[in-house]
Parts: C-alpha cells; sequence; structure tokens
C-alpha cells in the first residue's frame, strides 16, 4: 500500500467529529452545572420563609434555603453526569456511523488504484455520501469496460494480424521449398494477405488519431448532397448484383456541412458498406438527407438482419461483430464502424443506431453541424492537434 501523508488517528474524520460531540457536550454540561451553582448559591441566600415547594402540608418540616440549593445541586451535577455519560458515547457512535462509508469509499478507490477494477462500495449514509457511492461505482464500471475493451482490443489485433501472417509465411516458405510454383496466381493470393495488412494498419491508425482528435482534416462547405450522391452511385452497380435496391431521396436544395469531404465520404461508404453486407438478395436499403435545425441529417435504413437490441450499444466498438461467425474475409476488419463514431465525433457530429431486433432490419443516422452553423461559431470541427 502506497505511504499516506497525514495519516494520524486524530486525522481521522469520525476521530474529529467525536471529538467535536464530545467537546460540545461537555461545554454544555459545564455551562449548565456553572449556572446550577450559581442558582444555588442564589437560593441559599433566599429570604427565609419562602413557601416550601410541592404540596407539602403546612405542618411538615420545612427545608431550609440551604437545603433546597444543596438538593437542586446535586440533582443537576447528577443529570450532568448521565448527559456525558450518554451523550459522549452516542456522538462517538454516530460519528463512527456517518464516517464509515467514506472510510469504505477511501479502501475501494485504492483497491481500484492497485487494479482491482471488480471494486465497488455499498450505498449507504446520507444523500451527499451515497451520490459521491454511486459516481465511485459508474466510474468503476466504466474503468472496468474500457480495460475489457483495451484487453479485447489487442487480443483481436494479436489475432487479425497472426492470420495473414501465418498464411503469408507459410506459403513463402512452401514457395522457398519448391512446394509451390512461384506463378501468378500465387503471387496474387500473397499480395490479398498483404492488402489486408496494409487495411487493418490504416484503419487502426484512423482510429487512433480520430480518438485522441489528432486527425488531419481538411476542413471546408461541403455539400453533403453531392457527396451522397457520388457514393450512391458507387454502390448502385454492386446493389444491383446482389440483388439489393438502392432508393436515394434528397431535398431539392443543397445541404451544406463544415467538414473533410473524404472523410465522411469514408464514413458514407462504411455505412453503405455494412448495409449492403447484411442484406440478402430482394431486400432494400433507403438513403435520405434532410436539415433538422442546426443540424444535417442523413439517415441509412435497410431490411436486411437488423441488431438484437443487446447488440445495440456494442455496434460502434472496435473488432465487434455481432455474428461470431463473420470471418474476416466476410467482414472485413471489424472497424468499419468503429471509423464512422470517431470520425464523426471529430466533426462534432453524433451517429446512432436503431432496430426493432434481429430480422428487422437496421438505421443508421448521423448527424452533421451545417455549414452555417460552424461559420458563425457557436460550433465547429475540431482541427487536428486540438
Amino acid at each position: 500500500m502506497r505511504p499516506q501523508p497525514g495519516r494520524t488517528v486524530t486525522n481521522l474524520l469520525w476521530v474529529r467529529l467525536s471529538l467535536w460531540s464530545s467537546g460540545v457536550i461537555i461545554l454544555f454540561v459545564v455551562v449548565f452545572t456553572t449556572t446550577a451553582i450559581i442558582v444555588a448559591g442564589i437560593n441559599r441566600q433566599a429570604v427565609p420563609g419562602s413557601p416550601p415547594p410541592g404540596n407539602l402540608p403546612a405542618n411538615a418540616p420545612q427545608p431550609t434555603a440551604e437545603q433546597r440549593a444543596d438538593a437542586l445541586s446535586t440533582s443537576l451535577v447528577v443529570l450532568a453526569v448521565v448527559c456525558v455519560v450518554i451523550g459522549v458515547p452516542a456522538g462517538i457512535l454516530m460519528s463512527r456511523n456517518l464516517a464509515s462509508p467514506l472510510h469504505d469509499l477511501a479502501e475501494a478507490s485504492r483497491a481500484l488504484g492497485q487494479g482491482d477494477l471488480s471494486r465497488r462500495v455499498i450505498l449507504r449514509g446520507t444523500q451527499e455520501i451515497i451520490d459521491v457511492g454511486a459516481a465511485f461505482n459508474q466510474m468503476a464500471n466504466d474503468l472496468q469496460h474500457a480495460a475489457e475493451l483495451r484487453q479485447s482490443l489487442m487480443a483481436d489485433v494479436a489475432h487479425e494480424l497472426r492470420t495473414p501472417l501465418t498464411v503469408l509465411q507459410g506459403n513463402l516458405r512452401a514457395i522457398l521449398d519448391d512446394v509451390y510454383v512461384m506463378d501468378k496466381e500465387e503471387v496474387a493470393r500473397l499480395y490479398d494477405h498483404t492488402r489486408h495488412l496494409t487495411q487493418l494498419v490504416e484503419d487502426l491508425r484512423v482510429v487512433a488519431l480520430a480518438e485522441a482528435n489528432q486527425l488531419p482534416l481538411q476542413l471546408e462547405p461541403v455539400d453533403a448532397t453531392k457527396l451522397l450522391t457520388e457514393v450512391w452511385a458507387g454502390f448502385e452497380a454492386v446493389a444491383g448484383e446482389k440483388g439489393v435496391a438502392l432508393d436515394l431521396s434528397l431535398p431539392g436544395t443543397a445541404l451544406m456541412i463544415h467538414a473533410d469531404a473524404g472523410r465522411i465520404q469514408q464514413v458514407l461508404h462504411n455505412l453503405l458498406s455494412n448495409a449492403l453486407r447484411h442484406t440478402p438478395a430482394g431486400g432494400e436499403i433507403a438513403i435520405a438527407a434532410s436539415r433538422d435545425g442546426n443540424m444535417v441529417t442523413v439517415t441509412i435504413r435497410d431490411s436486411g438482419q437488423g441488431i438484437p437490441p443487446e447488440q445495440l450499444n456494442h455496434v460502434f466498438d472496435r473488432f465487434y461483430r455481432g455474428d461470431p461467425s463473420r470471418s474476416r474475409d466476410t467482414g472485413g476488419t471489424g472497424l468499419g464502424l468503429a471509423i464512422v463514431k470517431a470520425i464523426v465525433e471529430t466533426h462534432h457530429g453524433q451517429v446512432t443506431a436503431y432496430s426493432d431486433g434481429a430480422g428487422k432490419g437496421s438505421t443508421f443516422i448521423l448527424g452533421l453541424p451545417s455549414a452555417s452553423v460552424a461559420n458563425d461559431g457557436s460550433s465547429s470541427a475540431v482541427e487536428p492537434g486540438a
């Protein structure tokens, strides 16, 4: 355990609260007792023959003023002692109960710092302490999720790199041993694996730079309808070969955004590739664009496989594949949607996925600030290195 400067018994919260409450009780008792003694002294000087207290008979022995004063002093002292005996332990117990959740929170924080990401605190105490505990638990959940994603990322990267490298190494060894003939067909297979490696490395670089706000961007006013038309034209033939209808619906006026045209074109390409991959023959992909306040909204809706509800929050995770049987040969590098999210957020936009469930199609909604919003200063894209 790392050293904790200034950690002494008297520096503990419950000890300080106990000392404070005990001091207040003792001070109250001292003042109360002193006042009682003064009052008793005054009673000693009371005028003789004053009426007896209570309902004593007239012929009963009358206590003197000194006796009444002594009885009052004794009663007050006993009361003061009872207050101290009950009040001080009660104050210590209340202080300990009040500080106990904070002690648990400190212990959990130290455990979290030492790598125990499963540590959580029980929510108890005052509302303020409960709020702090809930924030700590949420932070721990986020850290655990990030650690799991990081471990999964390392494993997936290792797997994605190992497969083509193993094939390359095996084929090259076979060529050296004269098992394979060094012809164009074999070279083409090796070249395909090198292209996959290059694409994987490039996708990882784009995601890393975008998440660190270091992705180079050439920001300028761009007509989103023009970009959509170009991307749609590039996919029209591919969709036709697969038997998928590709519908494009655009407004009659230009939809200007402040963006890097190449990067937004990459986003649209990835979204359409994803929709086409999951839409079977006879299905349809609908693309629409509109202005929604200060945002330009692009909607890509398909009638394909859909997304189960439990997977909606993970579709933009790196290397996430909802279908475990989907390999790199049929599903790309697994970074397409992660790149979409990273690039869109770098442009101060947002992308959301919706689906009514498996087999009911999917909808991806892309929102980007309009060029007029970016120009008047209320919203602007992040420059490289910001």
